[in-house]
């Protein structure tokens, strides 16, 4: 059981799996991260996320599990000059 589940990027991928893993009752809470203010509302109207920070250190912050889903070239942008949202804190590691 995942108890809590970060998603940062809250888009169709994003919304799959948060809803395949509710669905399969392996998830208790869900926290969504993103640059846009009114699709994460829109998230958490659909009971996609339970709740979501614009911070992402906040957003991830107690995760069992931290699930990644934007495009690599905003990623890589945002990541670099702190390293949290990368993989082991290196955003040249990507896998």
């Amino acid at each position: 059981m995942i108890e809590r589940l970060a998603v940062i990027g809250v888009g169709l991928i994003a919304a799959l799996l948060a809803r395949a893993l509710r669905g399969a009752a392996m998830v208790r809470e869900i926290i969504g991260y993103g640059r846009s203010l009114p699709n994460l509302e829109r998230a958490r109207e659909l009971g996609v996320i339970d709740g979501f920070s614009p911070d992402l250190g906040k957003a991830v912050e107690g995760a069992d599990l931290v699930f990644v889903s934007v495009p690599l070239g905003p990623c890589e942008g945002s990541s670099r000059p702190s390293g949290t949202a990368c993989p082991g804190g290196n955003p040249d590691r990507w896998g």
